[in-house]
């Protein structure tokens, strides 16, 4: 999934954020008008190691719809332990994030997270709002 952001909140997120980040030039026509600028949004930097595993809720899930089993994760590295043991058994995307927390040490204004509900999600910080 890629955002589509507008030339303002381009330049705000680049002011706050200078790796990780590509946007590629996305004309609209609105009323019969060409709009240049807006930009689609492409996060290559996956900010995982964000998130507090220790106080978010994990599941093993089936077929990205079903919680099937609640898993107990301590750290991101457990995280993409437990993520492989589940792949190699053949259950692409069998797990989610359901509930997190981030790190309070966590600094970055924006980012990004994935294997969480909805598959990505887009973050901002409580700074970059102001």
């Amino acid at each position: 999934m890629k955002l589509l952001v507008s030339g303002k909140l381009k330049a705000i997120i680049e002011s706050r954020r200078k790796t990780g980040l590509q946007f590629f030039n996305a004309p609209l026509i609105y009323k019969n008008k060409q709009i240049d600028d807006y930009w689609i949004l492409h996060s290559h930097e996956i900010d995982m190691n964000a998130i507090d595993f220790k106080q978010s809720v994990v599941f093993k899930t089936r077929n990205f719809v079903k919680n099937v089993e609640e898993l107990t994760v301590s750290s991101y590295d457990d995280f993409i332990a437990q993520k492989a043991a589940i792949e190699s058994m053949g259950t692409p995307n069998g797990i989610r994030i359901v509930k997190f927390s981030t790190r309070e040490d966590f600094t970055l204004d924006f980012f990004t997270l994935t294997d969480v509900e909805g598959g990505v999600k887009y973050l901002v910080s409580e700074n970059l709002k102001l």
